[in-house]
């Protein structure tokens, strides 16, 4: 393999871009350009990045046994690429699912391995490129050529792959990116904070029911990336009008989470000048691991909790309980309930006798066992089910509407803490319970029968 003439790197953010070219010299007449792949995610080939990743897991030197497996796992995750819509099973013949946990770790293996074949190309136009910087599938470049020759580069470059193809803007000497605007001025680089047109100055909003924390969290960050660019008098003072235009526009300055942008841009500039300039630490007490403890906020009574909890050395973190995403978002088709692990109640309707039950398979699959017995009208025996000895005994009929779904839940222990509560409910209302015996597993049933 011949040595790589692209000279490519992957960034993490715009403060690591401009941290990586700063002080990268540039050629005269070079221009700033940026490609981009079309439907990057849904266009992956599997097979190809598959590959790749086993060439990196031999360069870790991973056991074979252990690599193969890995690969073979992950195959079995990303081939069967379907989705459900209207009730409807779809499946793709290539790409990645999109939504799975793995698919950027596996688009950024295909992107890394797409630039190593074009590096070690040999390509007579790989030198007109002075670097390459890539973020997931947006890549910044710098152009030592005739425009001529960067269209022809771009051919090359989507030559590798009929369904991985690249876009091309053309900045010259002033390009946007990323969050960017970079322009080339006497042979330096100056850089501004770029806005999409679409950008509104919508953050979340002061009267929602949110910690500060929270409320904070989008203007921090915005005070943070001021501060890690190297911006203009002007843009700088531009930038911190429309922080305090958009924190204003939100009514975050309210007094119950009011914010001083000033003493915060003082306070995280002091902060990053103490890091840059002293590794000393800051503090007196060497930094320990905090201990996290994830809490529901509820509002003032949050706060108390807050305050008791880092007596005892713990950082509460805060997370909202009812979110838009709960009450709007619907990105796959619902469960139908009678398909879901449940709490189930079983009730007969000539009496009020009842039968409490749980299980970790589809309900609607639970529910037939409970059925054979009365479809065959038998002698109740030990294999029956509770609930159908009862009819049987009793020459009571089935009705559907018996049935009842009391809790949808997967996890094994709160499901049967769920149906020790709704035993213990109808056992202190003296409701006749068909139950044999309580589930030994649940301490809480135990402490409701005081056992």
């Amino acid at each position: 393999m011949n040595a790589p003439f692209l000279p490519k790197y992957t960034i993490s953010n715009s403060c690591d871009l401009v941290d990586k070219i700063t002080n990268l010299v540039i050629p005269p007449n070079s221009i700033l350009v940026a490609f981009d792949v079309v439907s990057l995610y849904t266009n992956v080939p599997i097979q190809p990045t598959l590959t790749r990743l086993s060439e990196i897991l031999d360069q870790c030197k991973i056991l074979p046994p252990v690599a193969d497996e890995f690969v073979s796992l992950l195959k079995a995750c990303l081939e069967p690429n379907i989705c459900q819509f209207n009730n409807k099973i779809f499946r793709f013949s290539d790409g990645l699912p999109m939504g799975s946990p793995i698919a950027s770790m596996m688009a950024d293996i295909f992107m890394d391995s797409l630039e190593n074949e074009t590096s070690t190309s040999d390509h007579n136009l790989l030198p007109r490129v002075k670097y390459w910087f890539r973020y997931v599938d947006d890549i910044l470049c710098l152009w030592d050529g005739s425009l001529t020759e960067l269209q022809d580069f771009l051919s090359f470059i989507n030559s590798f792959y009929s369904k991985i193809q690249f876009t091309l803007e053309i900045g010259g000497s002033t390009i946007n990116f990323l969050d960017l605007s970079i322009a080339i001025i006497d042979g330096y680089y100056e850089f501004a904070i770029y806005r999409k047109p679409t950008f509104t100055d919508t953050i979340l909003h002061g009267s929602s029911f949110h910690p500060p924390s929270h409320n904070h969290a989008a203007i921090h960050s915005m005070v943070h990336r001021l501060i890690s660019i190297p911006l203009s008098r002007s843009a700088f003072a531009t930038e911190v009008s429309i922080i305090k235009y958009i924190d204003n526009n939100n009514n975050n300055n309210n007094n119950n989470i009011s914010m001083d942008i000033d003493a915060l841009i003082r306070s995280k500039s002091i902060a990053r000048a103490l890091d840059t300039t002293t590794s000393l630490q800051r503090t007196s007490n060497p930094k320990h691991d905090k201990k996290f403890f994830r809490l529901p906020f509820l509002g003032d009574i949050s706060f108390k909790i807050s305050r008791i909890l880092r007596t005892f050395d713990y950082c509460p973190a805060f997370y909202t309980v009812n979110t838009t995403k709960k009450q709007f978002s619907k990105l796959k088709d619902p469960v139908p309930s009678d398909s879901r692990s449940s709490v189930y109640k079983l009730q007969c309707l000539h009496c009020p006798a009842l039968y409490i039950g749980e299980t970790s398979r589809e309900f609607k699959i639970r529910l037939s066992e409970h059925k054979p017995s009365l479809a065959r009208n038998q002698t109740a025996d030990e294999n029956s089910s509770r609930f159908a000895i009862h009819l049987i005994a009793t020459g009571h009929p089935f009705h559907e509407d018996s049935l009842t779904i009391l809790h949808s839940e997967e996890n094994y222990k709160k499901r049967i803490t769920l149906e020790a509560l709704e035993i213990g409910k109808a056992f202190r209302s003296n409701i006749p319970i068909l139950n044999d015996k309580i589930p030994p597993s649940s301490p809480l049933a135990d402490l409701m029968f005081h056992r």
